[in-house]
């Protein structure tokens, strides 16, 4: 009896959750099926090569660009040496998600993610990995059942070096590169002259209308930037006779505009609640403190539940509060990078975007699984030849695609530039997780 195979790629996906098998089923005859391997930083290639496996009778070792072969309605068994990594459905495209079964990191995934990282032999992670040749065994242990111990007597005799597992944080982030990696480009911008007293800080949308902010107070206006709602003095007198002088960036949700606010001292960060149509103090103001002093922005959460924040200066984590308990706070999340100047934040897609008021003016994505730090772009230059202070930003699904919308001051602090970017290349997240 003729039995069919068919070829696929495993795609090194940054942690074997159930991003799934990907691709059409194979064809009913002529020869194998190809597929690919996506990964890296968010763009190319990014291969697991040297990866043994074995669905049914077909048995092998994935080449340079991670192809291997699978009995179609049979399990996928993958493994190195006597290490088995997990089993999967075959497919076309097979991320190191399906064997996780979710594109989130818990310690399982962290660990594996870790264990390949170790393994790669050409120490550059954005191009895929070249694990070691190491004989396959015909009855490999679950990779849950060794100990760091264990793994790592095997990373450092496979590799013929006295280097043993990497450091996870380091695996992890380069695993997230490749899941969540993006591409933005700047597609227009408007410019805001007289109004900029109104602009100056913070920027949010609901769906129908803009908010804006700026030191002192709120604006509401429609899609094409007309005033039709303003406080020029927003914040209460009750906040203000204890030092509280500052707005920053807004959010919005269910009708109600969320609104950072600190004074000099830093003493009494918090978070005040106003009406969104009227931009009227609701009357609640949820104190932040001792988490953080700053208070530059907030940025929430709806399919959590939460909203996060974080200190402008040297903020080493994001704090995570609870939105349906007065701001109680929750946990930390724990950057791998330190950011300074942070100015802006909003939450799109699971993640959250930020704004830095760095030399470059800089734009980052955090995976709030596992507080990784990606750069997503910088600003050029206005017409001026100059950049001035970066401040807030929002995010918006269009029908036809993706847009991050940002202001930042004139060097001159004489105007603000409203930018507009389109996602031009979205994170493979989309496919291997959907």
């Amino acid at each position: 009896m003729f039995l069919r195979r068919s070829v696929a790629v495993l795609i090194l996906c940054p942690l074997l959750a159930h991003c799934g098998s990907g691709g059409d089923a194979a064809p009913e005859a002529g020869p194998p099926a190809a597929g690919v391997f996506e990964g890296g930083t968010g763009a190319g290639l990014a291969p697991i090569a040297g990866l043994q496996y074995r669905s049914a009778e077909v048995a092998g070792t994935t080449d340079a660009e991670g192809r291997f072969e699978y009995r179609p309605g049979r399990p996928l068994r993958l493994s190195i040496g006597d290490v088995l990594l997990g089993e999967s459905e075959g497919g076309a495209v097979v991320t190191p998600y399906a064997l996780a079964g979710g594109c989130a990191y818990p310690p399982p995934l962290r660990r594996l993610a870790r264990f390949l990282y170790s393994l790669d032999t050409d120490g550059d992670a954005g191009s895929g990995l070249q694990l070691p040749d190491v004989a396959a065994s015909a009855e490999p242990l679950p990779i849950a059942s060794l100990s760091d111990a264990e793994l790592e007597t095997r990373v450092r005799a496979w590799r013929g070096t006295a280097d043993g597992l990497a450091d996870e944080r380091s695996a992890v982030d380069a695993f997230v590169a490749a899941l969540d990696g993006e591409a933005w480009t700047q597609d227009s911008m408007a410019y805001f002259g007289v109004q900029t007293m109104l602009r100056s800080q913070g920027l949010a949308h609901d769906g129908q209308s803009w908010f804006f902010s700026w030191r002192y107070g709120l604006q509401r206006t429609d899609a094409q930037y007309r005033a039709e709602a303003g406080d020029l003095s927003a914040i209460p007198a009750v906040l203000r006779e204890q030092g509280s002088n500052h707005i920053g960036d807004v959010d919005v949700l269910d009708g109600t505009l969320y609104v950072p606010i600190e004074d000099d001292a830093y003493a009494h960060p918090l978070i005040a609640l106003y009406d969104a149509q009227t931009l009227a103090y609701r009357g609640q103001a949820h104190a932040l403190a001792p988490h953080q002093a700053h208070v530059a922005w907030v940025a929430l959460d709806a399919a959590r539940r939460v909203a996060y924040s974080g200190d402008w200066s040297q903020m080493d984590r994001i704090n995570v509060y609870d939105l349906d308990h007065e701001f109680a706070w929750l946990r930390a999340l724990p950057l791998g990078t330190t950011l300074d100047r942070i100015q802006g934040g909003e939450v799109y897609e699971g993640a959250l975007y930020l704004t830095r008021d760095d030399a470059a003016k800089s734009v980052y994505k955090i995976n709030l699984d596992t507080g990784t730090v990606l750069p997503l772009l910088t600003l050029a230059p206005d017409a001026s030849g100059a950049l001035g202070e970066m401040e807030g930003v929002a995010m918006r699904r269009l029908d036809d695609g993706t847009a991050m919308h940002t202001i930042d001051l004139k060097a001159s602090y004489l105007g603000a530039n409203f930018r507009h970017f389109r996602r031009t290349q979205p994170p493979n997240r989309q496919r291997w997780c959907s």
